[in-house]
């Protein structure tokens, strides 16, 4: 087990958050291997303000959603998944 803990960062916090105060981070205890999907949904458990939504792409799952805030891709705003910074 180890265990991995989940931020939500914003770029430009007050033009993408929608007035929403950013959640502090989540730590979940994972299996070694555990995929970003499976921690995102543990995180989601434990604050509601994680929660996703996700399309099925041919890599996976692609993350349209996170907090209730939308993806923007006309404006280049997206999600992505850094890890260790």
């Amino acid at each position: 087990m180890i265990r991995v803990c989940v931020a939500l960062k914003f770029n430009e916090t007050h033009k993408y958050s929608n007035g929403r105060i950013i959640p502090p981070p989540v730590c979940v205890e994972v299996l070694n291997g555990t995929n970003a999907h499976e921690i995102l949904k543990m995180a989601a458990a434990r604050d509601g303000c994680y929660s996703l939504n996700t399309e099925e792409s041919m890599w996976g799952h692609f993350i349209t959603a996170i907090c209730g805030i939308d993806q923007k891709p006309k404006e280049k705003f997206y999600w992505m998944i850094y890890i260790n910074g």
